[in-house]
């Protein structure tokens, strides 16, 4: 989640908020990362991390004005974005060596943002419309500051997962005060779960994972879910959905990439106090009420004033693709039949064109980039040249 709460800061701490450090990855390939300062209610101090990387060949002090922006976020809710960062779309990604250290390798570029802070330290947001606020907060101060070069510049804006809460509201929210926004997209993404819930009984059997009695009490639970969010039980609803996909929040592990964050925290600009983790636990719960949540009428409002493009993984179980292709039917924003999707004369998935356009990518689960991450390039590349041609 790009707007996750960071730990360890207390008072007397001091970062520098409205400015970047600049970083150079490997030879000739730049970052920038820094923070911008926002105002949660109760907090004496409070500021967002991001990172930004350059198009391959430009620096932020010189960027070409027809060069997009992306901002991406994940979602959790509680998730970093440098997930999404180092792992998915960013243009180098951590990988283990022959000689068993960790090590960067250059990927394809797009952007990131996360490992924020709060003073006191255990405040905390707990729904899409609050994190909405600070976003804004944080938009304003970045691009008016240290991403002022970029300001004129074609801007997307990108939710993954729990994103399609935050991505739909963001750019909505953007867009009411006159931000020009040039697209947006959703990956993986929750943003009608009454409607999205119901078919993982379906996506069970058609996939022959289970049958008889398991899909009956999936059945079952799916129903439940639905049922709670109609009564209003929006929390019980979120323990019900967890129930049924299996989605327990794993905590705050350390993973190696956590480890590798840490050890090169200072290299990347976050400082001493800042403890990264992939996940938090505490936000998570505190989303209970929000997870259940509709956000389609904002999907359908932003698909109403410029492109947008919603790509799934054909085997993302969490967010799978029978639910999403119901969610935008029901909403009028998409044609049910969908064509192919080729890619260097492969199948690459199956495309659904309307209102907005839905890229269902084969053989990837959630979160697409880390599963098939040419086929998720290709489906970023149609979003920022506004291409309708998927068939080549």
């Amino acid at each position: 989640m790009g707007l996750q709460r960071g730990h360890g800061c207390g008072p007397g701490s001091v970062v520098a908020l409205h400015s970047f450090t600049k970083v150079e990855l490997l030879e000739g390939l730049l970052s920038y990362a820094g923070y911008e300062e926002i105002k949660p209610e109760g907090a004496t101090d409070a500021g967002m991390f991001y990172t930004y990387f350059p198009r391959l060949g430009e620096t932020l002090e010189t960027p070409k004005p027809d060069s997009p922006v992306v901002i991406w976020m994940n979602g959790g809710p509680g998730s970093s974005s440098q997930i999404g960062s180092w792992t998915e779309i960013g243009p180098v990604e951590c990988v283990n060596g022959t000689d068993g250290k960790q090590a960067l390798k250059p990927r394809e570029p797009v952007t990131g943002v996360g490992l924020s802070f709060t003073v006191p330290n255990n405040l905390t947001v707990n729904s899409t419309i609050t994190a909405g606020k600070h976003f804004v907060q944080f938009f304003t101060q970045l691009f008016e500051g240290s991403l002022a070069p970029l300001k004129s510049n074609p801007l997307y804006i990108v939710g993954e997962s729990f994103g399609g809460h935050y991505a739909p509201y963001f750019t909505w929210l953007l867009a009411r005060q006159g931000v020009r926004i040039s697209g947006m997209m959703i990956v993986d993404g929750w943003s009608y779960p009454e409607v999205q819930s119901q078919y993982y009984a379906a996506f069970l059997r058609s996939w022959g994972v289970a049958a008889g009695a398991t899909v009956d009490r999936v059945l079952g639970q799916q129903a439940n879910v639905a049922l709670t969010i109609r009564q209003g039980n929006l929390e019980a609803a979120s323990g019900l959905f967890d129930e049924v996909t299996g989605d327990n929040y794993p905590g705050e592990g350390r993973d190696p990439f956590e480890i590798w964050m840490n050890n090169n925290k200072k290299a990347l600009g976050a400082p001493d106090f800042a403890n990264f983790s992939s996940g938090n636990e505490i936000i998570y719960n505190a989303f209970k009420q929000d997870i259940p949540r509709s956000y389609a009428d904002y999907v359908a409002e932003v698909a109403g004033q410029m492109p947008v493009l919603v790509i799934n993984g054909q085997l993302d179980y969490i967010v799978n693709t029978e639910g999403v292709i119901n969610e935008l039917e029901l909403k009028g924003l998409i044609d049910g039949q969908g064509g192919p999707w080729r890619l260097d004369g492969q199948m690459a998935g199956r495309v659904y064109k309307g209102k907005l356009t839905l890229a269902v990518v084969n053989l990837a689960g959630h979160t697409v980039p880390e599963y098939q991450p040419g086929p998720a390039r290709d489906a970023i590349r149609h979003l920022l040249s506004n291409s309708s041609d998927w068939d080549n």
